[in-house]
This record gives structure tokens, sequence and C-alpha cells, in this order.
């Protein structure tokens, strides 16, 4: 994610982040916008897929195909990176 964070800002982007619980401690770039709400991992996709116009999904577990599932449910856009080896990769098998 660190990564992808990065190479986002120096592109331009606007970046906000929810982070875990767990991680509200990590130093974050500046000029990220970071919105600490005090929840879990599975509990914060919901407030990242509710407030996102589209998810892009570059590869995760179950926490990845939770957040597809939110965003099905909220019609949101999604674009899914497959091949890159996590479990994510099964969603194509559904499409």
């Amino acid at each position: 994610m660190k990564y992808i964070v990065d190479y986002a800002l120096e592109k331009g982007f606007k970046i906000v982040l929810f982070p875990p619980i767990e991680k509200e401690g990590v130093e974050f770039p500046s000029n990220v916008i970071v919105i600490k709400t005090g929840v879990s991992y599975r509990v914060r996709s919901i407030f990242l897929v509710h407030t996102s116009d589209v998810l892009v999904v570059l590869g995760g577990a179950s926490g990845t195909i939770q957040e597809i599932t939110s965003a099905y449910c909220e019609n949101k856009a999604i674009f899914v990176l497959v091949d890159t080896g996590f479990p994510s990769d099964k969603i194509s098998c559904l499409g």
C-alpha cells in the first residue's frame, strides 16, 4: 500500500486514507488526508467503499474480497487486476 500511496502522490493525486485502529499511530506523509475512525481492518473497509466513487483492486485476500462485495452492493464501479497471485484473483470466476 505504501508504494501505491507514494506513487499516487508523485503523480499529483489527492490521497485519503482510512487506517485501521491498529495502524493509527503510523506516520503518514503530510500531504495525505488521514481519517482516523478508531475501527478495525474489516469495519474500516465499509467507510472506504462507502465514500469512494470507484474501487480499484490490485490484489488482496479476505478484506479485499469484502470490499469488492460492499462495492457491488453499493453499485460502485469495480476494477480488478487479476493474475496477481492473491486470493482476490478468484473474483474473475464470477464475471
